[in-house]
């Protein structure tokens, strides 16, 4: 009996099925981002006000009568015995401070002070008071210093000051008439000169309380009444006055509570 070989023939191969392909790690998520709170909204801009300067107190601050003057000249002495003294010329600025623009010494009458008020003509004493001051000066000089904003009279051999009583008392008259003779005094005195404005109008005029109470240049000696500085103070004074300030002239003494006191006035 032939037994039949065994099968040598080979298994088919087995195939092996291809894995799935891994499905890819997930993309991590970023958390949101909580939403920005809304920024509060500037403030406007507030505008810096500018510095005002402090009052700062001068002289004038302390006189009763100015009348709406801007300008002010102030003469002041110890005493009613003080035969000197001193000039100041104040400027009112835009905040209300007295600013003084120039200062400088004084001789008065040789006998000294007096109250206006009581005041007599010749007694050759310098008025205490406050007056409104002319917008005019005067001199042996055809025209005022240069830059002088005051208007100016020329004096010639007819100009007077006139004592006469009636219209023309304590006046500026073009002839002959009592009371001074201005071109005796041209050459130094009255080289240049302004008018207090002392018993002269637009002020109280009276008769016989005297008249020509001027603010002139120094000369030797002491006046009959008037102020005299030195002669390029004068000039100085001259071209800082502005009648649109409407000036003021201020003559007392710095002795309180005394009848010439400056603070009365």
């Amino acid at each position: 009996i032939v037994i039949p070989p065994k099968s040598t023939a080979a298994a088919p191969p087995v195939v092996a099925t291809p894995a799935a392909p891994a499905s890819p790690a997930p993309t991590p998520v970023e958390p949101a981002k909580p939403a920005a709170a809304p920024s509060a909204p500037t403030p406007a801009t507030v505008p810096t006000p500018p510095k005002t300067k402090p009052h700062v107190a001068a002289l004038p601050d302390h006189l009763k009568t100015l009348d709406g003057a801007r300008q002010v000249v102030v003469v002041t002495a110890a005493n009613k015995d003080s035969r000197d003294g001193t000039l100041a010329l104040y400027d009112l600025d835009s905040n209300g401070n007295w600013i003084k623009r120039m200062s400088t010494p004084t001789r008065a009458g040789k006998n000294a002070l007096v109250s206006g008020a009581d005041r007599h003509q010749g007694s050759s004493m310098t008025p205490t008071g406050s007056w409104a001051m002319p917008s005019w000066a005067f001199g042996a000089a055809s025209s005022p210093p240069a830059g002088a904003k005051v208007g100016w009279k020329q004096i010639v051999s007819s100009s007077y000051w006139s004592s006469e009583p009636g219209s023309t008392y304590n006046t500026w008259v073009n002839h002959e008439s009592a009371g001074e003779h201005l071109i005796k005094y041209a050459g130094q005195s009255y080289k240049y000169a302004i008018n207090s404005g002392y018993n002269s109008l637009p002020n109280t005029r009276i008769e016989g309380r005297g008249t020509a109470i001027f603010i002139h240049c120094m000369h030797a000696g002491y006046t009959a009444g008037c102020i005299s500085i030195e002669e390029s103070k004068m000039v100085e004074l001259l071209k800082k006055l502005v009648p649109a300030k409407r000036p003021r002239c201020v003559i007392g003494t710095t002795d309180s509570g005394t009848s010439t006191s400056i603070s009365k006035y």
